[in-house]
């Protein structure tokens, strides 16, 4: 009754360009599986893949061409523009609303 464990991946290229991977564990007991789990996540074009299996390294060395990786760049930076200035207005209206409550 020997237990093994098995990983399958599977990617996908999302309209975006980001690579979406599947990561299937498949537990087996003498080669028949008993159990199995799925793991999903995203590489964006520009996210460190150095690490990555090799198979993963390859198809982001082609699909994270530097154009694609400047554009993920940018919208990063325009969200994060976004975000900051929804915090400065949050800010000021509760500096508001805490100096009206202070004034009464």
């Amino acid at each position: 009754m020997a237990l093994t464990e098995k990983k399958e991946y599977k990617y996908e290229i999302l309209p975006n360009g980001s690579i979406q991977e599947r990561e299937k564990t498949l537990i087996m007991r003498d080669g028949v599986v008993i159990a199995d789990t799925n793991h999903r996540r995203v590489i964006e074009a520009g996210d460190d893949v150095s690490m990555e299996r090799a198979e993963l390294q390859g198809l982001a060395g082609v699909v994270h061409t530097p154009e694609r990786v400047e554009v993920v760049r940018v919208r990063k930076v325009e969200e994060k523009a976004v975000r900051d200035a929804e915090v400065e207005v949050e800010r000021v209206r509760v500096e508001k609303l805490e100096s009206r409550e202070v004034s009464e």
